[in-house]
């Protein structure tokens, strides 16, 4: 009888040791939850500032200035060709007066 009220004591006494440390989880994880939570609202908050940032940008200037680059690109790319088509006709005079001299 006395070996099985030792034993008991002992399972009591881990039971408690248990239960403690359940408790003492609990208490973390409920302040990490609070802390989750507060972190969670600055970061809410934060999203709203920045949507409102994106609803100000005014996207008709942004798609004009676009276009305005587009244009200017191939304004680039036309004026290209015509440096290309000039250097062309300067390489075929040059060969031409090459043959006239007697260079090749």
């Amino acid at each position: 009888m006395e070996e099985l009220l030792e034993l008991t004591k002992k399972q009591l006494l881990m039971q408690k040791i248990i239960s403690a440390c359940l408790a003492v989880m609990v208490v973390v994880l409920l302040i990490g939850g609070g802390i989750l939570v507060g972190h969670m609202n600055r970061m809410a908050a934060s999203m709203e500032d920045v949507a409102q940032k994106v609803e100000e940008i005014d996207m008709q200037s942004v798609n004009d200035a676009i276009e305005e680059t587009q244009g200017l690109l191939e304004s680039v790319d036309e004026f290209s060709m015509a440096v290309d088509g000039m250097t062309e006709k300067v390489n075929s005079l040059s060969d031409w007066f090459s043959g006239l001299l007697g260079g090749r």
